[in-house]
């Protein structure tokens, strides 16, 4: 005979529980459209420019390069800033993460 047996797990108030799925879909929507520079790349990787220059933008730029069908703007002189797709490069680091650490 198969016992079943039940768990509470109480939620603090000013949370929810929700499935990973809308959660998944919550934080596309929140990136859709919006751009990052390298200061909202560098907070949202808790990285250095430097760090993400040299291990990210450079070395794949490639792939990257909005010039190239990417979806990063690199700066084209001195003082020009760098501009992020913020979804594509969300979901490029994630599916790159192994590659780059």
């Amino acid at each position: 005979m198969t016992q079943v047996l039940e768990a509470r797990i109480p939620i603090p108030d000013g949370y929810v529980l929700i499935a990973k799925e809308e959660l998944d879909k919550a934080f596309e929507e929140s990136l859709l459209g919006r751009y990052w520079e390298m200061k909202d790349l560098s907070n949202r990787t808790g990285r250095s420019p430097q760090w993400l220059k040299e291990t990210i933008l450079y070395p794949f730029k490639d792939e990257l390069d909005i010039k190239r069908g990417g979806f990063v703007r690199y700066p084209e002189g001195k003082g020009s800033p760098w501009k992020f797709g913020a979804m594509q490069m969300a979901t490029w680091l994630e599916e790159n993460l192994e590659a780059i650490l």
